[in-house]
């Protein structure tokens, strides 16, 4: 694939001896009689001038072959040519107007010789600084798009009376120069024909992210970065990160250069990572539920036992001589309530391990935290692990998903019994809700466990980072990520051999409940 030729390219590749500047074998032909006539004139005619200053256009043409080598012979064949020819014709020793000519025409080849290689290393430097240019701009793997944008300024005064109008005829002006191999294979394109002109040509970005860029050119801003959506040959479009560099006021030169990067795998992969961490989510909530099965199991049983108990009742009642339908009215009704509790029980395990959307909701502190205590309180009982609770009462309302902010209070009081299993001391476990502020609720989990190495500290909130042998090391850092994604943030407290406290914050809703 080939990128565009440009005017620029054109003008820069006449700098290049080897394809267009001449060679001082194409042009030693009409130097070489140029010099020969120039040196018969100056040694065989009476003409009372400095005939030989004539030698600098020799010196000029052989300038056309781009070489110091040819300049420099052709300065020295003519300064030799013009000494030969003075002391051909008036000698040494005689020193007039002739000497006073000779030195003039001298000095002139010299000045015309010094003057053409000056010239050539200034030529070479910017083909030299060319050449890096267009290497750089058809070898890079970004894409590059230059722009002229000289007819925006002059085209912009006062305020438009239709802003949309206006960026759309200003769209108009800008003119398309040049674009990269690794552009044109991003668009979609097999030459940069259909895209060279006008800006119309080229759907680059929307109308808003182009009007953001006008607006910093007219600031006068360096740069402008932006993501946004590019048209590809086909129709598609490509998600891209712009980064557009303006050149200075001051500079007449009004070459913009928009530098593209597609991130169409970044945004692959961000999409693949949010996937990710639902499914590490899931599956922590999964394994929760595994520790809390014991737990699940015994809040299912006392409804079921009492079901039992009722019918069994029931039955007596009903098989006596005399039937008391009142009893059996009794029985039943606690076996329907019963009933209800233990479908209550299921429903909330399901809903807190069901991979559903997050629907937030208002929901009270209190009853937030009491539903998140019955799902622990036979675990921690069963571990001989004291509650307490402290909610301060009148709570503003939280928003948010009653399932996901259930998950980290159970992982935090599931934590901490774990945490006080191995010791002898007394294992108490307190949760407490109150005002942290006008807007802002605060809940903390404490224990009187051993505390927190200070060494685990910083890496205790990391995705895999465990202290438990049989932990995934993936609870906490789901309970950061989701305390985040509600506005909050969760963070630890803890001294060793003291216990630990973790500190839930999370923004009070501005509705309150009814």
């Amino acid at each position: 694939m080939q990128s565009s030729g440009t005017a620029k390219d054109e003008w820069s590749s006449g700098l290049r001896p080897s394809h267009h500047a001449p060679r001082l074998g194409h042009l030693w032909i009409p130097a070489g009689l140029l010099t020969l006539a120039i040196f018969l004139v100056d040694i065989l005619t009476p003409i009372d001038g400095a005939v030989a200053v004539l030698y600098v256009v020799v010196v000029l043409i052989s300038g056309r072959s781009g070489r110091r080598r040819d300049t420099l012979i052709a300065a020295g064949v003519a300064i030799l040519l013009t000494i030969y020819a003075y002391a051909d014709t008036h000698g040494f020793r005689h020193i007039g107007s002739p000497t006073l000519r000779v030195f003039v025409s001298l000095a002139a080849i010299a000045i015309a010789g010094v003057l053409v290689l000056q010239g050539q290393t200034a030529a070479g430097a910017l083909l030299r600084s060319e050449r890096r240019y267009r290497r750089m701009f058809d070898a890079s793997r970004i894409g590059i798009v230059e722009e002229d944008w000289r007819a925006i300024r002059s085209a912009v005064g006062g305020a438009p009376q239709d802003r949309d109008a206006t960026v759309r005829r200003l769209r108009g002006l800008i003119r398309i120069v040049d674009v990269n191999p690794a552009m044109l294979v991003m668009l979609g394109w097999d030459t940069a024909a259909p895209i060279i002109g006008t800006a119309h040509n080229f759907l680059m970005v929307s109308e808003r992210i182009f009007a953001e860029t006008l607006d910093a050119y007219l600031r006068g801003d360096a740069f402008f970065e932006a993501e946004a959506e590019i048209m590809r040959a086909n129709g598609n479009t490509l998600p891209a990160l712009l980064s557009i560099t303006f050149p200075p006021r001051e500079d007449p030169d009004g070459t913009v250069l928009i530098f593209v990067v597609d991130t169409t795998e970044r945004r692959q992969a961000q999409h693949a990572l949010l996937r990710a961490q639902a499914e590490l989510a899931h599956a922590a909530r999964t394994a929760t539920l595994g520790e809390l099965s014991a737990s699940i199991a015994h809040e299912v049983n006392q409804p079921l036992m009492a079901v039992v108990t009722s019918g069994e009742a029931g039955l007596r009642w009903l098989r006596r001589d005399e039937p008391d339908l009142a009893e059996v009215e009794q029985s039943i009704t606690r076996i329907v309530a019963e009933g209800r509790r233990a479908s209550q029980i299921v429903a909330r395990i399901r809903s807190f391990v069901k991979k559903a959307p997050v629907q937030m909701e208002l929901l009270d502190v209190a009853t937030l935290v009491e539903d998140s205590v019955l799902l622990v309180e036979s675990e921690l009982s069963t571990v001989h692990v004291v509650l307490d609770r402290a909610v301060a009462p009148g709570l503003p309302a939280l928003r948010g998903d009653r399932i996901q902010l259930q998950q980290i209070l159970v992982n935090l009081m599931v934590n901490a019994s774990q945490a006080m299993a191995a010791q002898s001391a007394p294992r108490r476990l307190r949760i407490a809700a109150h005002r942290d502020g006008e807007d802002r609720i605060l809940i903390t989990v404490g224990d009187t466990g051993p505390g927190i190495a200070p060494e685990d500290l910083p890496r205790l909130f990391e995705p895999f980072f465990t202290t438990r042998q049989e932990g995934l090391g993936m609870g906490l850092a789901i309970c950061r990520t989701t305390a985040e994604a509600h506005g909050g943030r969760l963070a630890v407290e803890s001294c060793q051999g003291e216990g630990t406290a973790f500190i839930l914050r999370l923004p009070a809703a501005e509705t309150e409940l009814a």
